[in-house]
């Protein structure tokens, strides 16, 4: 089902999901392929949202992008905190509407960064954003959290071993440091 931007996914044995955003903006002054973006359809969202719940959606997802750029200064303090309100926003709507929102804040794998820098960034996010839903009142237990899984570097791929990854992601949650 699709209406106005949104698409109702329903592939078995899933439950039916509703894909939320209308797409990325670009910030005044940047582009879309290479500057900093924020999430556009909040403002049709709550409208929207019980009539998909009504139609079988059960779960809603919201992707807010992320480039890693330190010499550019990506993401800048501006991009992470609007990036981290909005996903907030759209998980308190879809929860008041009945659907277990999955929040997606992706920070995107291309670029020269280091793991370690990757590593940072992804932390800052992820942190924004869970406080963001804190403030937002958005039950955590009743909403799926999607961090992306790979470090890519250059052409290389590195990943965090096993036990690491629930560590950082716990102490981006729990506020640990």
């Amino acid at each position: 089902m699709q209406h106005a931007g949104y698409h109702l996914c329903c592939n078995p044995p899933f439950a039916p999901t509703r894909h939320g955003m209308q797409g990325l903006v670009p910030f005044e002054g940047h582009d879309l392929a290479t500057g900093e973006t924020s999430t556009r359809g909040l403002d049709a969202l709550a409208a929207a949202a019980a009539g998909y719940r009504q139609a079988g959606a059960r779960f809603a997802k919201w992707r807010a992008a992320l480039r890693v750029d330190a010499g550019r200064g990506f993401p800048s303090e501006r991009a992470v905190e609007l990036n981290a309100q909005q996903l907030a926003q759209y998980a308190a709507v879809c929860q008041a509407a009945g659907l277990v929102p999955i929040v997606e804040p992706e920070v995107l794998i291309d670029g020269a960064h280091s793991a370690a820098e990757f590593g940072r960034v992804s932390e800052r996010v992820i942190g924004a954003t869970v406080a963001q839903l804190w403030r937002q009142g958005v039950q955590l237990e009743g909403c799926l959290l999607k961090p992306q899984m790979i470090i890519k570097v250059g052409s290389s791929v590195q990943r965090i071993t096993v036990p690491a990854a629930p560590r950082r992601l716990l102490a981006c949650v729990c506020g640990w440091r």
